[in-house]
């Protein structure tokens, strides 16, 4: 791949596309984000996909106060760009030490739906992000579990994985709580099953069984049930 466009050009679009009332929006909804421009994420997402069908790729590594919205591009283009899978996850490593929000987590997990062809070899990838002791690390790992593994042939793990999460960052327990709802609407009679003797953060736990309760997704009655695990 080879740049084409400078950041002066990248920054020209993102300021044009900018909206006050959206940048407080996401100031307040992102407290941990910097440097907000306030340019809506399906936006982002589409300047990234064309940029990427040209072969293009941004790195905010040079940029000493990078945007949230230029982050956010450099994580889109790693996820839409055409590289090999030794190159795609060797961006993906160098990428995640720049999270240090929800949104710049999040938004990059959900793109990244190349991980569906290669499932069984990014899962190795993966692990050491989950024992991890920056909270980030763990939430990126926790929440492309959550998008990408609650199968059969892997909730065991996942159910491990909970028993033995220990981090107290706020962030990391979400994604924990999270990841814990999914596996109920997905995987109910044996999460229940898991619950009963879960050895999950007790927060976590809580947050997640509450997370369900609020899905749609899940029957009244098995929102009655979940009661009990309380």
């Amino acid at each position: 791949m080879k740049e084409t466009f400078t950041q002066k050009e990248i920054r020209k679009f993102l300021f044009d596309n900018s909206d006050k009332k959206y940048q407080n929006f996401s100031t307040t909804l992102t407290p941990n984000a910097q440097n907000i421009l306030g340019v809506k994420v399906p936006i982002v997402k589409q300047f990234a996909k064309t940029l990427a069908k040209q072969g293009i790729f941004y790195k905010t590594d040079k940029i000493k106060k990078p945007y949230f919205e230029e982050i956010l591009l450099e994580g889109f283009l790693i996820a839409f760009g055409k590289t090999n899978e030794k190159t795609f996850v060797e961006e993906i490593k160098n990428f995640i030490p720049k999270i240090n929000n929800w949104a710049h987590c999040d938004l990059f997990c959900s793109a990244l739906k190349r991980i569906k062809k290669e499932e069984k070899n990014f899962f190795n990838f993966l692990q050491p992000y989950l024992i991890s002791k920056k909270e980030f690390y763990v939430r990126f790992g926790l929440v492309i579990l959550l998008g990408y593994y609650v199968k059969e042939e892997y909730l065991t793990f996942i159910f491990d994985t909970l028993d033995n999460f220990k981090h107290k960052g706020y962030y990391a327990k979400m994604a924990a709580a999270w990841l814990l709802s999914v596996c109920f609407v997905k995987f109910p009679q044996k999460t229940f099953i898991y619950a009963k003797t879960s050895k999950l953060d007790k927060w976590a736990f809580k947050k997640g069984i509450e997370k369900t309760r609020q899905s749609f997704r899940v029957s009244k009655d098995f929102k009655e049930k979940l009661k009990t695990l309380l």
